[in-house]
């Protein structure tokens, strides 16, 4: 892999330094990705993201205002996020793009709606899953760490 197809790791990591740099015990819930444009069949479209840290005080989100771009907006909410399990950082290996192959490799060829990233809190779930939402397909979701792929309508 090379580091231009692991775009998102790579902004995760940047995301997670800055929270931390703020918030030394800031965990990472969740992600969103959108396209500035609405839907696209490009993963690398989706390079505006908004990611949720837990902190002592409450949740921060930062969010990128250009595709891709690590520079982020911080805004603190004084409410802890339910649901969501932290996942951490240095065990997401898997970029949206290799999620995306493996989508594809099942036929699937539409474009996404919205991409998430989170690890919920749920019985049986026991790993974070990326989850490809489509406008017209339902969503599909991909275990990030075993790669296990389901489709729901």
């Amino acid at each position: 892999m090379t580091a231009v197809e692991k775009k998102f790791v790579r902004l995760l990591h940047q995301a997670d330094e800055r929270a931390r740099e703020e918030y030394p015990e800031a965990r990472f819930l969740f992600a969103d990705g959108r396209t500035p444009n609405g839907t696209s069949a490009n993963v690398d479209d989706f390079g505006m993201w908004r990611f949720a840290f837990a902190v002592e005080e409450g949740t921060i989100f930062l969010a990128n205002e250009k595709p891709w771009d690590p520079s982020f907006v911080v805004e603190f909410v004084p409410q802890h996020m339910i649901g969501a399990r932290g996942i951490p950082v240095p065990s997401v290996q898997m970029d949206i793009t290799d999620a995306d192959r493996l989508i594809r490799d099942t036929g699937y060829k539409g474009p996404y709606s919205a991409l998430h990233i989170n690890w919920p809190l749920a019985p049986l779930v026991t790993e974070p899953h990326y989850t490809f939402q489509t406008p017209n397909a339902g969503y599909w979701s991909i275990g990030v760490y075993t790669g296990k792929i389901s489709h729901h309508s």
